[in-house]
């Protein structure tokens, strides 16, 4: 995750997109993580821990959307 956030920073240099890449894959990690624990907190059949994570990477996923949808109309 490091390598990959230290080519986003060096190739593009805009405002928030190493910290939502961030978030994005450390969600994506703890999603799989959570899905080996056996203690984990339960809403209906789903694990809280994974639930929250599928919400940083929804975050992630508008917040790329959102800039590449400016990025056209800047173009």
């Amino acid at each position: 995750m490091f390598a990959v956030l230290i080519l986003i920073i060096r190739k593009y240099n805009e405002h928030g997109l190493a910290s939502f890449t961030y978030l994005g894959l450390y969600s994506m990690g703890r999603l799989m993580i959570e899905g080996l624990r056996t203690d984990s907190l339960m809403l209906g059949p789903f694990r809280v821990a994974q639930l929250v994570s599928l919400c940083g990477i929804a975050v992630w996923l508008v917040f790329l959307i959102i800039r590449v949808r400016h990025n056209k109309k800047a173009v």
